[in-house]
């Protein structure tokens, strides 16, 4: 009984708190670093033995709540709000050791040179991690 009152009052309360704020998406991020996000329209969250289920329009999603390590509400659909400007921008490629290896004129060109692989690119603007498949 503990679990559902808890439950329903965490699904009015983050709808309360979406509809607000206007936030429309739940950023879910785990402990290896793994992000997920999930619309907040129409939004249900449970929890049952140890694990937290989202499920909206887009399908169901589950987490193992000790690999939880934060979750906040957003209102940018990807990480990186201005990918294009980013991509016009000079950069300079670290490995996830922090090797410096190299500076290239974009984000496409360092890409197009690169092994696959985790990477933190360096712009004016800011740093972004990139997975180069």
């Amino acid at each position: 009984m503990k679990h559902l009152i808890l439950s329903l009052l965490l699904t009015v309360s983050l709808s309360a708190y979406c509809d607000t704020y206007e936030y429309p998406y739940l950023l879910v991020e785990t402990s290896d670093g793994n992000e997920t996000k999930l619309a907040v329209e129409s939004l249900q969250l449970s929890f049952d033995s140890g694990s937290l289920t989202a499920t909206n329009a887009e399908g169901t999603v589950s987490f193992v709540l000790t690999n939880l390590k934060r979750m906040y509400f957003t209102n940018s659909s990807t990480a990186i709000e201005n990918i294009q400007l980013l991509n016009e921008e000079e950069v300079e490629v670290f490995s996830v050791t922090g090797q410096s290896l190299g500076r290239y004129a974009n984000i496409s060109k360092a890409s197009a040179v690169l092994a696959s692989g985790i990477y933190m690119m360096k712009t004016s603007i800011g740093t972004i991690k990139v997975n180069v498949k």
